[in-house]
């Protein structure tokens, strides 16, 4: 199968087809999530979560289901990488 995105064309088995699906409905209900503040795991505002500071001055929102998050900016969260936790 070979599958169109933004980024180009990619070879694809069967069996991924529902995977890259999949994939494409969750990423953007995950983006508003953390637009709008709240973990994408459970929901939480992430205002709530346990927050500390890294000696670089990063500064690391855990949740209370366990995902890690930076703090860019006010209501601004991203992810976290695994090397940053």
């Amino acid at each position: 199968m070979v599958a169109h995105t933004l980024r180009g064309t990619i070879e694809m088995e069967v069996g991924q087809k529902e995977e890259f699906m999949f994939r494409n409905l969750i990423a953007p209900v995950q983006a508003w999530l953390l637009s709008q503040g709240q973990c994408v795991g459970c929901g939480m505002p992430l205002a709530q979560g346990f927050s500390h500071t890294k000696s670089d001055g990063m500064e690391i929102v855990t949740c209370k289901c366990g995902r890690g998050y930076v703090k860019l900016s006010e209501h601004k969260y991203r992810r976290a990488k695994q090397s940053e936790l």
